[in-house]
């Protein structure tokens, strides 16, 4: 994957982000910020489900991101995977905004100038 170093690099989540998709997920993150995207963005805005292995993900993908000195954002809008993060405190530990815009600065004019990947097709 070719990233630029200055552009987020988005990653579309799966309606469902649990243990039978979120290796795909994660490696697709991984791999963004191990290519040098300086700022990555788990686009969690169409998710209809989401549990403990999603988290995980997040944070794992967050520390590897820091420790490289790069940067993790999440773009939810989904009423009940933001109540997971407020539950488990991650709200206070990861970038959240309601939408990739909401980071970029270009809410849905012309749509952000980003790299977007869709990490996983949905399952059958």
């Amino acid at each position: 994957m070719q990233v630029s170093e200055t552009a987020p690099v988005v990653i579309e989540a799966p309606k469902s982000l649990d243990i039978c998709t979120g290796t795909r997920f994660r490696v697709a993150l991984r791999k963004a910020v191990e290519d040098g995207a300086s700022f990555v963005i788990a686009d969690l805005t169409k998710v209809e489900f989401m549990d403990n292995v999603g988290l995980g993900i997040l944070v794992g993908v967050c520390k590897v991101a820091k420790g490289r000195g790069s940067r993790l954002g999440v773009a939810c809008n989904q009423e009940h995977v933001l109540r997971l993060f407020r539950i488990t405190a991650l709200n206070r530990v990861l970038e959240i905004k309601t939408s990739v815009g909401a980071f970029t600065g270009e809410e849905e004019a012309g749509g952000p100038r980003v790299a977007w990947l869709t990490a996983v097709q949905e399952r059958p």
